[in-house]
């Protein structure tokens, strides 16, 4: 199974999100994201599968995994419903911190480290109140308390034990792969709202453009214009609820040109027109997840 490239929609002021997973299990494909998670397992036995490793989790255990790890869990049947809760960050919420010191996987030179023990009951709370505050459209004091939430989680697990440390996944992407893909992921999400083209993104790799695409493929599962039209989705849909813009404005600085055609997108993507998706993330506005990308 080839893992692919999962895009999360992180609250922009806090980059930190938190939901509840479950209660269908944790059964979804082998992916990876640039964000940093933690994995409070609630209910359900089963594996972590890291690559070419696999390592078994219980309730009560708290998975932490590095950024850019591919990984996904495997709830085993009969064990109780796959729930956690679930916290990821970008490093940029870590502000001056040092992401090697305080993050439980750098300090320990690891992908993935596993922690058990008496200190989860500390961590417990801090998660649940970080899932009830998360939600795509923060303001400022949102982004405060989730942050601070974050770096009181982060300071409960450093002064835990590992139990299990994977030093390596086995996972066939080199550092050079991960650095060039990063490349390639970056210049297309910060200018989707241009009209930039295959060409434009083989020139900034230095790559043919045949290569890009079979490289682009290869590591996100994806091709180029889908990428692209993910991401342009993505973004979009992040404005639709966080803010009041017109959805013909908000189509426009995503880099769809023509309403029709990205009402249809949308659609095709989430299920549901950007006028149902406004309504009813306004109806739920306590949801930090976008549905599609609701996993861990």
């Amino acid at each position: 199974m080839k893992p692919y490239r999962k895009t999360l929609p992180l609250p922009r002021k806090s980059r930190v999100r938190a939901f509840h997973a479950g209660p269908d299990g944790f059964n979804y494909d082998l992916h990876f994201h640039p964000e940093h998670e933690i994995v409070l397992i609630l209910e359900g036995r089963g594996d972590v599968h890291l690559g070419r490793s696999t390592i078994p989790f219980a309730p009560g255990d708290v998975v932490v995994l590095d950024e850019e790890v591919s990984h996904t869990f495997v709830t085993t049947p009969g064990t109780g419903d796959g729930r956690s809760m679930v916290l990821q960050f970008h490093e940029h919420a870590l502000g001056t911190l040092d992401v090697g010191t305080v993050s439980p996987t750098r300090a320990n030179g690891a992908a993935c480290a596993i922690f058990d023990g008496a200190e989860v009951d500390q961590l417990a709370p801090l998660f649940k109140e970080a899932c009830d505050t998360t939600t795509l459209d923060e303001d400022p004091s949102d982004a405060l308390v989730s942050r601070a939430l974050l770096y009181r989680a982060l300071a409960v697990l450093s002064h835990m034990q590992p139990r299990t440390l994977v030093k390596e996944t086995g996972d066939a992407r080199s550092a050079s792969d991960r650095e060039l893909l990063n490349r390639i992921l970056n210049f297309v999400n910060n200018r989707h709202h241009e009209a930039i083209s295959l060409s434009d993104a083989a020139t900034e790799a230095g790559m043919r453009p045949e290569s890009l695409c079979r490289f682009l493929k290869r590591h996100t599962g994806l091709t180029f214009t889908e990428h692209l039209n993910e991401t342009r989705l993505h973004h979009a849909a992040h404005e639709i609820v966080a803010t009041e813009r017109l959805i013909l404005e908000i189509a426009l600085d995503a880099g769809y040109q023509n309403l029709s055609y990205f009402n249809r997108r949308f659609k095709r993507r989430y299920g549901v027109t950007p006028q149902a998706w406004r309504r009813r993330h306004r109806r739920h506005a306590g949801a930090a997840a976008l549905p599609a990308s609701a996993s861990v």
